[in-house]
């Protein structure tokens, strides 16, 4: 009876290493598209938004039901892509992630914050596209480690 469940110890163990490495590899090849941004407050240190991102699924690992909420969305971190400066940040927590392959997750209505003055400080972010400047490092949770995807 011991080897019994040693033996499923063992199993479960590599099992759960097998799904981390597939999950990792799947959300390294996220797209994010920032698809909206409602309730815009302005304090005078800070900004406050909600934002809709969508999350698209470029790789052939469905990301979901098959993650057994192995896998959350803890943060999003916004940069400039031109110098690396730090924008802001958005604390979430979204377990409920079921991507297919080749599909997408809208997540709406996400708080984030911004300090103004790391908006002052990169006013020129705003004057063209603003996708094409801005760097997005989503933050991942997954059996007790943590890996970012920039995107």
């Amino acid at each position: 009876m011991k080897k019994v469940i040693l033996a499923s110890l063992a199993g479960l163990g590599i099992y759960a290493a097998y799904k981390y490495h597939k999950v990792k590899n799947g959300i390294t090849k996220i797209n994010a598209k920032i698809t909206g941004v409602n309730g815009v407050a302005i304090d005078f240190d800070k900004i406050k938004f909600k934002l809709s991102i969508a999350l698209k699924n470029n790789s052939d690992t469905d990301l979901g039901i098959n993650t057994f909420k192995l896998l959350k969305l803890s943060e999003i971190n916004f940069f400039n892509k031109q110098n690396g400066s730090y924008l802001g940040t958005s604390n979430i927590n979204v377990t409920e992630i079921q991507i297919p392959q080749n599909d997408t997750l809208h997540i709406k209505d996400i708080p984030t914050v911004l300090p103004v003055k790391n908006i002052l400080s990169n006013l020129k972010l705003f004057n063209k596209n603003i996708e094409q400047n801005l760097k997005i490092v989503l933050i991942f949770d997954s059996l007790g480690k943590r890996f970012e995807v920039i995107v």
